[in-house]
């Protein structure tokens, strides 16, 4: 398997784990990544509220995922309801 597919994967498992530690728990059970790329991750939430609130933590969240996780490179969130 490349290299870059097994770093990347390894990258995209450790997000995933940090998001859960940084997003509040009642958030949390709301939305969920569906995909990183380019240093955007795409989140799904359960409805308009959770979208505004998410809306609300953003600029916090990038700021803690990349301290945790900085080889990521979180750049943005874009947020959809689904």
């Amino acid at each position: 398997m490349d290299e870059r597919v097994c770093a990347g994967y390894e990258q995209s498992q450790r997000l995933r784990q940090s998001w859960l530690e940084v997003v509040p728990g009642e958030l949390a059970a709301h939305c969920r990544i569906e995909e990183f790329t380019g240093g955007v991750i795409k989140v799904v939430v359960d409805g308009p509220a959770y979208m505004h609130e998410l809306r609300l933590w953003k600029r916090k969240l990038c700021e803690r995922l990349n301290s945790i996780t900085p080889r990521c490179g979180v750049k943005d969130i874009k947020i959809v309801i689904g």
